[in-house]
């Protein structure tokens, strides 16, 4: 029942000046197309289908990825989802039960 996400993530960064211009992120499933780009200047993520294209904004030179690493991350499914209502109370038992 644990769902495991793997998501990929790297800097990118330009061949001319070295400058950081954002990161990128992609999920790690083939029914996924595209990729995430978040850029340095404002950081508002802007979905891409072709990253190649991408310029540096401060020389226009190409980019390339560094730093490349994937992220897993578990979800673990809360008590409602595994017993369909809020986890259930603990009871003593009786004590004839012990005679």
């Amino acid at each position: 029942m644990n769902v495991v996400s793997e998501r990929v993530v790297a800097e990118v960064k330009c061949h001319l000046c070295g400058r950081m211009a954002g990161s990128l992120e992609s999920q790690r499933s083939p029914a996924v197309r595209g990729v995430v780009f978040r850029p340095r200047a404002n950081g508002q993520p802007v979905r891409l289908v072709n990253w190649a294209g991408l310029r540096c904004d401060d020389c226009g030179g190409t980019l390339y990825l560094d730093q490349v690493e994937t992220v897993r991350e578990r979800t673990e499914p809360s008590p409602e989802q595994l017993w369909g209502g809020a986890e259930p109370r603990r009871r003593r038992p009786s004590p004839d039960r012990f005679n």
